[in-house]
């Protein structure tokens, strides 16, 4: 299986980088037209995963190993509804990350690489 490397911060950017639809509660949704099943949305680790072409559940391990947790941190904060009734945005959880996690933003993970059938629906 090939790897990338990428640093937490590179992770971080691909959070809000071409943005698909935000969901919550899952990695992707997907949508089944006449082949296969295509990725239209994700919650914010999938759409890291997405972004940078590496696997979301190796990310996610990679991610909670090298900086305290952030991956499991991030997707709670994805899920958790604010008191007012809304989610935060891709921006708004990039931001937590940036500054909760700063310590480890230089850190380096190797990621293995993935391909996926995407299609950006915003």
């Amino acid at each position: 299986m090939e790897t990338k490397k990428v640093t937490v911060a590179e992770v971080l950017e691909a959070i809000e980088k071409n943005g698909y639809k935000h969901i919550r509660g899952q990695w992707w949704g997907t949508e089944w037209n006449d082949g296969p099943a295509v990725i239209t949305s994700a919650c914010v680790m999938g759409q890291a995963a997405l972004n940078l072409g590496v696997s979301n559940s190796d990310l996610e391990s990679k991610l909670n190993a090298a900086a305290d947790g952030l991956a499991s941190t991030m997707i709670n904060y994805n899920d958790d509804e604010l008191p007012s009734g809304r989610h935060r945005k891709y921006s708004e959880l990039k931001e937590i990350a940036r500054n909760k996690f700063r310590p480890h933003l230089h850190k380096m993970i190797e990621v293995e690489t993935a391909e996926y059938n995407a299609v950006r629906k915003g």
